[in-house]
């Protein structure tokens, strides 16, 4: 409820608040390595996350997130 609402007495009623669930579309993985060495070879890396979210993805699960962007992002 706004400040101008609480001083108007207006009640806020349920129609007018809509809840947006927003879905990431998880376009930008970064590779984290466990070692030194291993920086720099995607193929090495041990997991990805989202710069987005923050969430986590094994090397599987970030092929088959890459291999499906363009279908992803046709649904944004």
């Amino acid at each position: 409820m706004g400040f101008l609402s609480k001083i108007l007495g207006r009640e806020q009623t349920s129609d007018s608040v809509s809840a947006t669930v927003v879905v990431c579309p998880h376009t930008i993985l970064l590779p984290h390595w466990d070692s030194i060495g291993d920086m720099g070879k995607e193929d090495l890396a041990t997991s990805f996350t989202c710069q987005a979210c923050s969430e986590s993805f094994t090397p599987e699960q970030a092929n088959e997130l890459r291999g499906t962007t363009a279908e992803r992002l046709q649904g944004v």
